[in-house]
């Protein structure tokens, strides 16, 4: 009797190994989210770059109801999916709208109008939450003075993380720009392990430097108001402080 189930087990082996495989290949897979507002002019390089990355499963763009011809130009590119915007909700909204869609559970969130982005850069930025050595990674520009002496941009729209780690139902109760204030909050909060990658090369394009931006010191402003709401006035300042103190623990 064992000598008949012999094979039947060593079969069950072998589906169990190829299965387990397959699934480590997954996990090693992750979907990249871009929310796009009036980004005809910037997007094409920015999407160049990820669409050839070899650990990008699916690319995710969102136009928030582009008044250019940002929506034609994401469809010149094969992405994954794109979801348009009827009406212009911002960019935490629309970033929820692709967290719904994603197909994995490892997310990288990139703005639109990045520059002198490559691969490396992306690289750099998903492999240490991949390799689980942290939770979490937050791009630091080398184009803002302020943020590279303390270690930590709080604002910074670049990063990698677990998809779990954030409540959808939260995130539909924010401001336009109160998703990273918010997602600082829960990184600080619970100790997670995190890691600040440095982006020497990269850069965005400021909101003045926007055609469709006439006003970008009242942009700021506005955008700083909401993530002041979000987090409150004394963590709004500190946060970045708090991030830098959490990456230098895994250096």
């Amino acid at each position: 009797m064992s000598l008949s189930i012999e094979p039947f087990i060593k079969k069950l082996i072998v589906i169990y190994l190829t299965m387990k495989r397959e699934i480590s290949v997954q996990d090693k897979k992750i979907t990249c989210i871009i929310p796009a507002y009036n980004e005809e002019k910037r997007i094409s390089k920015v999407l160049e770059i990820v669409l050839n990355h070899p650990l990008i499963k699916e690319t995710i763009v969102i136009n928030d109801n582009s008044q250019d011809r940002t929506l034609e130009t994401i469809k010149s590119f094969k992405v994954s999916k794109v979801i348009n915007n009827k009406k212009n909700i911002g960019k935490t909204q629309s970033v929820l709208r692709g967290l719904k869609t994603a197909r994995t559970k490892i997310i990288l969130l990139l703005d639109a109008d990045l520059i002198n982005l490559n691969k490396e850069n992306l690289s750099q930025l998903i492999l240490p939450v991949l390799n689980k050595q942290v939770k979490v990674t937050i791009a630091l520009f080398g184009t803002i003075p302020l943020f590279r002496i303390i270690g930590a941009d709080s604002g910074s729209g670049q990063r990698v993380f677990d998809k779990r780690l954030v409540d959808f139902k939260k995130i539909k109760e924010l401001e336009r720009y109160g998703l990273e204030s918010y997602m600082n909050d829960i990184i600080i909060k619970n100790n997670y392990p995190l890691k600040i990658i440095d982006w020497k090369n990269v850069g965005c394009t400021t909101k003045g430097g926007k055609e469709n931006s006439k006003f970008p010191f009242k942009a700021y402003m506005s955008m700083w108001i909401q993530m002041i709401r979000t987090s409150g006035f004394l963590n709004f300042l500190l946060q970045s402080f708090k991030l830098s103190h959490l990456s230098s623990k895994n250096k």
